[in-house]
């Protein structure tokens, strides 16, 4: 996700003399007060944001307006007026009296903007009769003007708002395996950018495939993917130099659910007992997709009848029912293209295959077997599985064979 926000950087003193009237000249001096320096940060993105400068304005004059006999200047009166291009906003205001003025200026927009104040004095002028103490007349002088200017620059700065699983292998983000934990970070890019963190968050459409949450225990700016994959969405409020606000663009994270199973053939088995048929070989399973964590998840072989034809057939002519198993841990390979491993070791074998019966080509035995899967702890879910075909073909009437169990094979002969 891309967030760019507008970042103001040193304001330029410029000084600006104003026309005099009379002898009087006013002059006005600007000066950057904030923001305050940022700290550090790392990666980044991009949205418009709105970041306030302050600055100060002061005002003075040369020399006395113009006066005539009797007359003495009694009192001054000043006003400021701040101003620049569109897109500037000022607040408290940009108006105010006195000859001094702090005004924060911010605009969403990059570009340069010249800030201007600009302050106006008028002085009272009293002439008094001759005892000097009767007031004859009073009157105004002025107004007398000057302005002052300073150069915003705003830049675009950059910080990224996304999801982080806990277990950042392959660097991905956004999607998660079911049960895993994860958590909103927000990362700034550039050492002068304004420092940015993470406020809140809220999650909204959270709905899995089983009418559920898709996530789950959320404890800003925490939470855990659900039992069944799903998607939801997150808005979060990050706070800019200090200031709290809303990330423009929602997040989206999707919870992905195990989808097949592939099997590494680790070593052969020897045949047990020559010169009978026999194939084997010892497997490593790993849960599918290896794009997202499934390290809490377990997975389980369950019960299925078995399918035969030829010479198994005539050996097992009811069949043999594939045995029910434990839940098994998912654990993390040595690799990121080994991940999501079954932690035990997979003994496949077709049994060794004596005469009578008599081998024939086109033979075949096959187990249909369901791995039930579920996040750890959770109650198991008949629906949750995926089939893994164990099946062993006999090739020729001399009992050559090929063992497969997902995607490990082994040859007899060899």
């Amino acid at each position: 996700m891309t967030l760019r926000f507008g970042l103001w950087i040193l304001l330029t003193m410029l000084l600006s003399v104003g026309q005099a009237f009379g002898a009087v000249s006013v002059y006005v001096n600007v000066s950057q007060t904030g923001p305050q320096a940022p700290v550090t940060g790392a990666v980044l993105q991009s949205v418009g944001k709105n970041i306030n400068a302050a600055y100060s304005a002061t005002a003075g004059y040369n020399d006395q307006p113009a006066l005539q006999a009797e007359e003495t200047v009694t009192g001054e009166s000043w006003t400021y007026t701040a101003s620049a291009g569109a897109g500037v906003v000022y607040s408290p205001t940009a108006q105010g009296t006195g000859s001094s003025a702090t005004v924060t200026a911010k605009s969403a927009a990059a570009g340069t903007y010249t800030i201007t104040v600009t302050f106006e004095l008028t002085f009272t002028i009293t002439k008094y009769k001759a005892d000097g103490v009767t007031v004859d007349s009073t009157r105004t002088d002025g107004p007398y003007s000057g302005s002052g200017s300073a150069t915003l620059n705003v830049k675009d700065g950059k910080f990224k708002v996304e999801i982080a699983p806990t277990d950042m292998f392959r660097g991905r983000r956004n999607t998660l395996g079911i049960g895993e934990p994860a958590s909103i970070v927000v990362e700034q890019e550039n050492p002068s950018d304004p420092p940015v963190s993470f406020d809140s968050m809220e999650v909204y459409e959270n709905i899995n495939s089983e009418g559920g949450n898709t996530l789950i225990d959320i404890k800003s700016p925490s939470f855990k993917a659900g039992h069944y994959g799903g998607t939801a969405k997150i808005k979060v409020w990050a706070k800019i130099n200090g200031i709290k606000e809303q990330v423009p663009e929602t997040i989206g994270v999707s919870v992905i659910e195990p989808s097949s199973i592939i099997t590494e053939k680790i070593v052969k088995i020897p045949n047990p007992s020559p010169p009978h048929a026999y194939a084997g070989f010892i497997g490593r399973p790993y849960v599918l997709p290896i794009t997202v964590s499934f390290l809490y998840t377990e997975v389980r072989e369950g019960t299925y009848p078995s399918e035969q034809k030829g010479y198994w057939a005539q050996k097992f002519p009811g069949g043999i029912p594939h045995p029910d198993g434990n839940w098994a841990d998912i654990v993390a390979g040595l690799t990121a293209d080994k991940h999501n491993k079954v932690n035990w070791i997979d003994a496949i074998d077709s049994g060794v295959c004596r005469q009578p019966p008599m081998y024939a080509a086109g033979s075949y035995f096959q187990w249909n077997i369901p791995w039930f899967y579920r996040v750890k702890g959770a109650p198991e879910n008949q629906n949750k599985k995926i089939t893994v075909i164990h099946r062993v073909d006999m090739t020729n009437d001399q009992g050559h064979m090929t063992i497969t169990k997902a995607t490990g094979t082994e040859m007899y002969p060899p």
